[in-house]
């Protein structure tokens, strides 16, 4: 049985396949909600987040991992945020108080 990143994956690489490649090609599609993806959007999210097709040790960063069961998924969303009270601190310390770098509408 294929988990749901599976599943996803499979979505994303057959409507690649079948032309519809990128943002704009999926634009003209339409989906009925479904268990498996209710938005072609996410796979503008997922293309983005694999950084456009880069391979894994040519990128800076990977924010898409590949799980079998729930379990590995929460083993990796805890390994990544378990931290963030320290994260939280540090930004307490470094930044509260200060402006911001760009404001919400700024045009700069």
């Amino acid at each position: 049985m294929l988990n749901a990143y599976s599943k996803f994956k499979f979505a994303w690489s057959l409507l690649k396949n079948l032309g519809h490649d990128g943002r704009e090609a999926r634009k003209k599609l339409k989906l009925k909600k479904s268990l498996i993806l209710d938005d072609l959007r996410v796979l503008d999210l997922y293309e983005e987040a694999i950084v456009n097709g880069i391979p894994l040790e040519q990128r800076q960063g990977n924010w898409v991992q590949k799980f079998r069961t729930t379990d590995d998924g929460s083993l990796f969303v805890g390994a990544q945020f378990f931290r963030y009270q320290e994260v939280e601190q540090l930004i307490k310390e470094n930044f509260e108080g200060s402006s911001p770098v760009l404001n919400k509408g700024d045009d700069r």
